[in-house]
């Protein structure tokens, strides 16, 4: 069995008012897929966060980037984490980055996980908790 290597997908993050999404891109192959889902196209696999500081104004700051998984069989519909929103002002690949990690249950053992987006753009810097779950541009609100 090959060893599991990174995942890396085309993503955009959206942070508007007091929560975040990161979208994973449409068309791309190598994004984490649950088995036996039959999930809808427009659809897409999808972190929504919110942020444990209310924002001061409600405007839609967006970056687009790339994020890389660890392993693919961690990040499932469901899986509920922590992100940690941080501007990058020396990096020249990208001005933005989010960790998001969340704690697997592996039998008796409790895996620590992180995705993380790096990309250009604004965004809100902060943290909160969130989940992963598929779904619709238009159903975010």
């Amino acid at each position: 069995m090959a060893e599991a290597r990174p995942i890396k997908a085309p993503a955009t993050a959206e942070s508007e008012g007091e929560h975040l999404f990161i979208w994973l891109d449409d068309h791309h192959h190598h994004h984490p897929h649950e088995s036996g889902h039959q999930h809808h196209p427009h659809e897409r696999f999808t972190f929504v966060g919110t942020y444990t500081l209310p924002a001061s104004d409600e405007r839609r700051l967006e970056a687009k980037g790339i994020i890389t998984f660890g392993r693919q069989e961690t990040f499932v519909s469901g899986g509920h984490g922590k992100f940690k929103v941080t501007k990058k002002k020396d990096e020249a690949e990208y001005d933005v980055e989010v960790v998001i990690s969340y704690h697997k249950e592996a039998g008796p053992i409790i895996i620590e996980s992180p995705a993380v987006f790096k990309g250009k753009g604004d965004l809100r810097e902060g943290e909160g908790v969130g989940e992963w779950k598929w779904i619709k541009r238009e159903e975010k609100k």
